[in-house]
């Protein structure tokens, strides 16, 4: 399996059907997707359950109390098969195309170990590319070198599984 996508959720039963839907809706079938919920108490967990059953390559982990989402992406990673890892919020998605994107980065370089791809930001349903990052090519940038692990945050990086442990 190629990718694992973690979605760590509390409370986020409003927006986990488009981030899972926008990961589904590619077509792309070398990943799992691990919901990782901090105990909602709304209807995250049945949304999810119910996109679970069209896609059995959805689990879900359910937090036995509220962690918070470093907690839930460390586990989802425990749980990962995947050579890489993919974290996404509950309220993000991803770009359509995106991730036969990143899979043709990874086939064409071997020892590739972290890509981090452009990401946009939406205000008031306008989206417009955050000006902060500076990607490479078709907005994505890739490099084998561990030593690069960013202290950029998690999102917009596809991590091969094991580097942060290096």
């Amino acid at each position: 399996m190629l990718f694992s996508i973690i979605i760590p959720g509390f409370n986020c039963s409003e927006t986990i059907y488009n981030a899972i839907s926008s990961i589904v809706d590619q077509n792309y079938l070398d990943l799992e997707i691990i919901y990782c919920d901090d105990c909602s108490e709304d209807d995250s967990v049945n949304v999810v359950k119910r996109i679970a059953n069209k896609n059995k390559s959805i689990k879900i982990f359910q937090s036995d109390k509220n962690r918070g989402p470093g907690y839930l992406r460390n586990t989802g990673t425990k749980l990962a098969s995947g050579r890489f890892v993919i974290y996404l919020d509950a309220d993000d998605w991803l770009e359509m195309g995106i991730l036969g994107k990143l899979a043709n980065v990874i086939n064409s370089h071997p020892s590739i170990e972290l890509i981090e791809y452009r990401i946009n930001i939406v205000k008031n349903n306008v989206s417009e590319e955050a000006n902060w990052l500076n990607r490479g090519e078709n907005g994505i940038r890739y490099t084998d070198k561990e030593d690069i692990l960013l202290a950029t945050g998690n999102g917009n990086k596809c991590i091969k599984k094991g580097v942060d442990s290096k």
